[in-house]
């Protein structure tokens, strides 16, 4: 793998930087420096809409108008990271790192589940969203067209 590809797949993974091997100790000096300089607080959206639909993440509730339903903890992590990023292809891995962490001994098979979980749940909602599977590359959430 290049070093523009490690860079591009460490970003879409959901890393702010990447800095390549060897580096000059300047160089992370004058990152660590700009990185002391972004706001303290993050705002993280706690409702986001897409479509059709609208998601409370605090209240883990998806409302399809006039349906709403409750996720379970790891459904509204999912659909969180999903509804944040619409359209975008996220590999199975890159789940797993979001939702369960590095650290963390999931099967990629579960992710499968939890998909399969939210697409019933969108049907039971009678949305014009669906998660889309691109195979062997992951999953991403779109809408039908009209």
């Amino acid at each position: 793998m290049t070093a523009l590809n490690e860079k591009i797949e460490g970003l879409d993974g959901g890393a702010d930087d990447y800095l390549a091997k060897p580096f000059h100790i300047l160089e992370l000096l004058a990152r660590v420096r700009a990185l002391t300089r972004r706001p303290n607080k993050i705002k993280i959206e706690d409702k986001l809409q897409y479509a059709d639909l609208c998601f409370d993440k605090p209240n883990r509730e998806l409302t399809c108008s006039p349906k709403t339903i409750f996720l379970t903890a790891k459904e509204s992590e999912l659909l969180y990271i999903l509804m944040k990023s619409p359209e975008t292809l996220f590999s199975r891995e890159q789940l797993i790192l979001k939702i369960w962490g590095s650290s963390s001994d999931i099967e990629p098979g579960n992710v499968d589940n939890y998909i399969s979980f939210l697409r019933k749940r969108l049907r039971e909602l009678k949305s014009i969203c669906e998660i889309k599977t691109v195979y062997g590359a992951g999953y991403s959430l779109t809408h039908k067209q009209k």
